[in-house]
């Protein structure tokens, strides 16, 4: 077997197109599977936790814990909290969240480039028709001044956001590809 027995790469458009959302289905199909993997994992470990009542058998109920050995400190002491779910879950939904925030958050820049657009050019064909005189530095002025307020707010929302999302690794991966996809 050579070289040239190897199937080339489609260089057509629409055949890397398609590539690249199969790609992207197979990354949400996982990230879907370690969110139900992590779930069974806490469903199994909740079963076998015991009940808040209970401390063991009857046997350690009925013995006092030692006082030299440091267990009645211990005893005292509130357990760990350990999350509610397992790390597995939190990857998964926080690829799959990231993705679907980054697909938002692009579909909402196309639309606000284009609606931004129709407004300008409509307000040069009023301008060009005499409809109306607009003072383009005092505009300037102003579209600079709210991009500048924009982009503070923008970065606190992307703050607030990433502390909320489980895992951010994994959120930014999926908004990196949530992004770009088709």
């Amino acid at each position: 077997m050579n070289l040239s027995d190897h199937a080339k790469p489609s260089r057509n458009p629409a055949d890397r197109a398609a590539r690249k959302r199969r790609r992207r289905r197979r990354a949400l199909i996982v990230a879907g599977l370690f969110m139900a993997f992590g779930v069974v994992v806490a469903i199994g470990e909740r079963a076998r936790a015991p009940k808040a009542g209970t401390a063991g058998t009857a046997v350690e109920r009925a013995t006092p814990p030692s006082a030299e050995s440091g267990d009645a400190a211990e005893a005292q002491a509130p357990a760990a909290r350990k999350p509610a779910l397992p790390a597995t879950f939190r990857l998964g939904a926080g690829y799959a969240g990231g993705f679907f925030l980054g697909w938002l958050f692009r579909k909402f820049i196309k639309t606000a480039l284009l609606a931004t657009g129709a407004l300008v050019g409509l307000a040069a064909l009023a301008r060009g028709l005499g409809w109306f005189d607009l003072d383009w530095t005092t505009a300037g002025t102003y579209v600079r001044e709210s991009f500048a307020w924009l982009g503070g707010h923008a970065g606190s929302f992307k703050d607030f956001i990433m502390g909320y999302v489980p895992s951010a690794g994994a959120a930014a991966l999926g908004f990196f590809f949530g992004l770009w996809s088709d």
